[in-house]
């Protein structure tokens, strides 16, 4: 099913998209389909190749970091972007992401999202910029966890 305006709006305000064009996100959403999952559904598993990512549009999930950094799950909600790890080498998947409660989604094929990056390169050299902002917050995020200071970031995206 597509994406409704109000969730096309949901996506564009990802950590992950928000700062790309307005066609950008047309893409991106236009590869999107919009599903709905059943509590307590596994979205990515950590260590799986990365087929798919996600974006939470309404409904809550977990994320789960691997031992010894994320032993409590931690919850996450719109406009949370599940897998981004997936469009890093070596193309899987670091965290385990379950939902709580039914969830709707945009799922997003990574091969197709890729090809599309690939073809513009603003776009590419925004994304990347992105994920290494993105990266960077997870990473002082479990720093933060293991020292037992802080919260999970669900700003960052898993």
């Amino acid at each position: 099913m597509p994406l409704s305006p109000e969730e096309t709006y949901t996506v564009s305000q990802s950590p992950l998209f928000r700062m790309l064009s307005g066609s950008a996100i047309g893409e991106i959403t236009a590869l999107s389909t919009k599903i709905e999952v059943a509590a307590s559904t596994p979205l990515v598993v950590a260590g799986d190749h990365a087929e798919m990512l996600y974006v939470i549009l309404d409904g809550i999930a977990t994320v789960q970091l691997p031992t010894p950094w994320g032993p409590h799950p931690e919850p996450v909600s719109a406009p949370y972007v599940c897998g981004w790890t997936g469009l890093l080498h070596p193309y899987r998947y670091l965290a385990t992401v379950r939902t709580a409660t039914n969830c709707h989604l945009a799922a997003i094929p990574v091969p197709h999202l890729m090809t599309m990056i690939g073809r513009h390169d603003q776009t590419s050299a925004l994304l990347l910029e992105q994920l290494g902002r993105v990266a960077l917050r997870r990473i002082e995020d479990i720093h933060a966890l293991i020292e037992g200071r802080v919260a999970f970031n669900v700003e960052a995206g898993a």
